[in-house]
């Protein structure tokens, strides 16, 4: 069921005729001076600026009350999507999670602690999905993470011989998008070299244990990483350090 401005989950205005609540959004705490703080239209204009440059926001993050944001975060799904964009499934209810956990709320129903490993089958809109929570983040100067697709980097890491490129995605502020799309393996100098479980590996030492956060995309759920890679530690790796969340619907593709 298509979702209009009446959904009780997730608001979608126009842009155009962003609603009242909207402009009248609670931005914070009482010790921020107000005329520091941007106005809703102001936010929205940022976003687009993100959508259309790509840039980034280092800023301190805005406190924003939750009906705004999933208001901010619809129109900046739509503008990645589609207007006609239909929520199925259980995506309504995954995405309001999901902003809770993505603006650190205390009533977000997974832990702040660890990253989030998004499943679901083939063309669900996982990317699309990430893609829009990365711009909705920068937006909102919260710790923002770009995307990276494990079959560019194993295709980077073929061409250029070199495993050193994967120090990139050690910083905490990535989603690797369509983990275990790489089993092929990338051949470097003749030896295989499984990318998907470089990365978790070495993010693991080298991010994980100094209280940084990854979070990936897969078709693979949870309980089949061990037939990917059949190495026990490996998935306590992923466990420890991720939250699944499963999300289902139709193809977006058909």
């Amino acid at each position: 069921m298509a979702v209009d401005a009446f959904d009780p989950n997730i608001t979608s205005p126009d842009k155009a005729g962003i609603s009242e609540k909207g402009k009248r959004y609670l931005l914070g705490h009482q010790k921020e001076k107000k005329a520091s703080l941007p106005t809703f239209e102001q936010l929205v204009q940022k976003a687009e600026k993100l959508l259309s440059n790509d840039q980034k926001a280092i800023d301190r993050p805005y406190p924003m009350a939750f009906e705004a944001s999933r208001e901010l975060f619809w129109l900046i799904y739509k503008r990645k999507v589609s207007n006609d964009l239909v929520l199925d499934g259980n995506l309504k209810v995954s995405i309001r999670d999901l902003i809770l956990y993505f603006t650190g709320s205390d009533t977000c129903p997974y832990s702040l602690k660890k990253g989030i490993y998004l499943f679901g089958n083939v063309g669900i809109g996982k990317t699309a999905l990430m893609e829009a929570f990365s711009v909705f983040t920068q937006t909102l100067n919260y710790k923002y993470f770009q995307l990276g697709n494990v079959r560019d980097i194993s295709f980077r890491i073929q061409r250029q011989k070199e495993t050193a490129l994967l120090d990139n995605y050690m910083n905490g502020n990535w989603c690797i998008d369509d983990l275990f799309a790489d089993q092929e393996q990338s051949k470097i100098y003749g030896n295989s070299t499984d990318v998907s479980k470089i990365l978790i590996e070495q993010f693991y030492l080298h991010g994980w244990r100094q209280g940084k956060k990854i979070h990936i995309t897969s078709n693979i759920e949870p309980e089949d990483i061990g037939r990917q890679i059949p190495d026990p530690r490996f998935i306590d790796r992923v466990k420890e350090m991720m939250t699944p969340v499963e999300l289902i619907g139709k193809s977006k593709r058909l």
